[in-house]
């Protein structure tokens, strides 16, 4: 390295670090069918959604579609839906964040908050259920029909929950 004031300068003890990392995502846990859209933060991130890899959990070789579908990014947010996949266990696994397809990020999530960089995915008894049958409903203010799913242990994430009418699972 060399300065235009003082000449060459010893580099020595100076390391460059290119670096992104994840400060945070939510939910922290969800289906073991899949489905769930994280919200992952931190950054600096690339822009390029063709460029953003996120994987919730590694071995190849156990059968599991691990990557979570990328649908936004921007310099600080990426989210991604995880996909159905019938061979997954309910328990927690490592996120996994890529930029421009080979650099992983550095987990800034302290493990005494409880989860760290890990994505619990739960049993299908932790599931919500419907406990009754749906009833469509006209609402004279809309104009429209509203269906109402009688359901217990949903949470107030309701902008979250999509319900698909005639789709095989």
């Amino acid at each position: 390295m060399k300065s235009t004031l003082n000449g060459n300068l010893v580099t020595s003890d100076v390391k460059l670090t290119a670096a992104f990392e994840l400060t945070d995502f939510s939910p922290k846990s969800g289906s073991i069918y899949g489905g769930t859209l994280l919200t992952l933060t931190g950054g600096p991130f690339t822009t390029d959604i063709e460029e953003s890899i996120v994987k919730v959990g590694y071995k190849w070789w156990e059968g599991i579609d691990h990557y979570c579908y990328v649908e936004s990014v921007s310099e600080s947010e990426v989210t991604c839906r995880l996909p159905l996949d019938l061979n997954r266990e309910a328990k927690g696994y490592e996120i996994i964040l890529f930029a421009s397809t080979y650099y992983e990020s550095t987990c800034k999530i302290e493990v005494d908050v409880g989860y760290g960089c890990s994505f619990t995915f739960l049993a299908s008894s932790e599931l919500p259920k419907i406990t009754g049958p749906a009833v469509a409903e006209f609402n004279s203010l809309s104009g429209f029909y509203q269906l109402k799913i009688p359901t217990s242990g949903v949470t107030d994430a309701s902008k979250d929950i999509k319900a698909m009418i005639g789709q095989k699972v």
